[in-house]
């Protein structure tokens, strides 16, 4: 099956969530982050060189993920459904593209194509502002500040400013997994470094909101500085240092890492 075909053929069983995944990107701005990875993903496999030629697809699993996409769209389970369905399309390219049964960058770059942002807001936002303000008591109270963490919040003796659901992290997160992706198939990372890739990026971005957090707190008492009392620009500033982190990160790991296959240890 040659790759036309098997993209054919994936479009003909997976367009009931290909139509949702794009009616729910253009519903609103929580989801058009997902049209940057839709964009981004065509781009990534058409620039990327064609592994051996006899590498095959992966049909059995990909037909086995599709199978799954259309129960779970009977059951009306349009987001399992399209996880499902981006799962096959990705071991059908992977083996052509990469050589291996799945390419993790690839495979992550997919899944933030979905339109996840209200899920991870759900699930990973309250953790996120705790470890936020847990990280941003030592950074004030090295900076003379005379702080404790409450809850969400960083209480002092004029109240507590909280790290509301906004400040939690999660768009930086988004952001920086989709830098992840983006730079380890450019650099050909494997699993395993890519893996390493995704838990400093992690650290990094939990650090990163915590800096955030800290010179928020510490603009509130400096109002007369005109830059630090803007909060895009402040957010704006630290993630510009935390992709800059990143991207150093996995250029060190792409260094230290074997680079003779996308998809090695």
């Amino acid at each position: 099956m040659n790759e036309r075909t098997a993209l054919l053929a994936w479009l003909a069983a997976s367009w009931s969530s290909v139509l949702w995944m794009l009616e729910r990107a253009t519903a609103g701005e929580s989801e058009a982050s997902g049209l940057v990875a839709c964009a981004a993903f065509p781009l990534v496999l058409w620039r990327t060189r064609r592994a051996a030629p006899e590498a095959k697809p992966q049909l059995l699993a990909a037909s086995f993920a599709l199978a799954l996409s259309a129960g779970a769209t009977l059951e009306r389970l349009p987001l399992i459904a399209a996880m499902s369905s981006v799962t096959a399309l990705c071991l059908l390219a992977s083996p052509r593209r990469f050589g291996c049964a799945l390419h993790l960058p690839t495979f992550g770059l997919a899944m933030l194509a979905l339109p996840v942002m209200p899920h991870l807001q759900f699930y990973l936002g309250y953790p996120l502002r705790l470890a936020t303000a847990a990280l941003a008591v030592p950074l004030l109270r090295g900076a003379g500040f005379a702080v404790s963490r409450a809850g969400t919040g960083l209480q002092h003796a004029d109240g507590i400013l909280w790290v509301d659901a906004p400040c939690s992290g999660v768009r930086m997160l988004w952001a920086a997994a989709f830098l992840l992706c983006v730079l380890a198939i450019r650099a050909r990372l494997g699993s395993l470094a890519f893996a390493l890739g995704a838990l400093g990026t992690l650290v990094l971005v939990v650090c990163g909101n915590a800096l955030r957090a800290a010179a928020l707190f510490f603009a509130e008492r400096a109002p007369e500085h005109g830059l630090l009392s803007s909060h895009e620009a402040l957010g704006l500033a630290v993630f510009a240092l935390t992709a800059g982190a990143i991207v150093l990160f996995v250029s060190w790991l792409s260094a230290a890492s074997a680079r003779s296959s996308p998809c090695a240890a």
